[in-house]
């Protein structure tokens, strides 16, 4: 049987064409049917991106290197309960079960079925007996890694009772800006805030920034459903008089908080 690094270098091998091919195009169409937050150019760029940060087999031997292994380690079979907010966001809970010696249980969220299902099929070609299983309802386990929303992570904590857990609830993300920042860095944190439609724990939602300074954002073509929550939000405001500024994409609102809205950033 092959090494799970030999697993992940090949299946990086196998997504360099995603996105370029027929196969891998109809499979972006069916993921972004099955959930229309889901962006075609997105798809590929979360492609891109775990194939060239967990998939190098540079990056993953210096990833290892890092912690010390027992020479025995008892392999486990951990159920991973993956979230469906931005495309294979649960890749690497995946990646880390097996590359640690275990059985790994996917139970996938119905809003990313498609991408994992591909994925799953993709090590699955690459080697039959890899420990990987979509999880059937039954099938016993160790230990659960879960990732969700707050109130996903109360009923976790409550259905998971007893068994070793890792969970994950809401989490957000602030950017500190010195007022020096070049072109090329405010582009990067617009994309920061902007892509996968700020749905993703990482998305920056609160700026914080010296007196005096303004943000402005470049263009960009945004989700349908986002553009709907944009309108909403500022019909709202200008209802109720709340001061904002309008990028023309998202508002921007003078406050220390984290924004309640996917179109507001602090």
């Amino acid at each position: 049987m092959k090494t799970p690094v030999d697993i992940w270098v090949e299946l990086g091998a196998r997504l360099s064409s995603f996105g370029q091919d027929a196969a891998s195009r109809e499979v972006i169409v069916r993921a972004c049917q099955k959930n229309d937050w889901f962006e075609p150019e997105e798809i590929v760029d979360a492609v891109r991106s775990i194939r060239e940060e967990f998939l190098s087999r540079d990056k993953i031997e210096h990833w290892l290197a890092c912690y010390e292994r027992p020479a025995t380690l008892p392999s486990r079979t951990v159920l991973v309960v993956m979230a469906g907010n931005i495309p294979l966001v649960g890749f690497f809970d995946l990646l880390c079960v097996v590359t640690a010696g275990h059985r790994c249980l996917v139970k996938m969220s119905s809003k990313d079925a498609v991408l994992m299902s591909f994925v799953i099929d993709q090590l699955k070609k690459i080697e039959p007996g890899v420990p990987v299983a979509v999880y059937d309802g039954a099938t016993p386990f160790d230990a659960v890694i879960a990732t969700g929303s707050d109130n996903a992570n109360r009923y976790f904590r409550s259905l998971y009772a007893g068994v070793r857990t890792l969970l994950r609830g809401n989490r957000h993300s602030v950017a500190v800006l010195n007022g020096r920042e070049t072109s090329g860095q405010l582009e990067a944190l617009s994309d920061d805030i902007f892509s996968y439609s700020g749905l993703g724990c990482r998305n920056v939602s609160l700026i914080f920034v010296p007196r005096g300074i303004s943000l402005c954002f470049a263009s960009r073509r945004m989700n349908p459903k986002y553009l709907n929550n944009y309108r909403q939000r500022k019909a709202l405001r200008e209802m109720c008089g709340d001061p904002f500024s309008d990028s023309g994409f998202a508002l921007l609102i003078r406050q220390p908080e984290f924004p309640q809205a996917l179109s507001e950033v602090s």
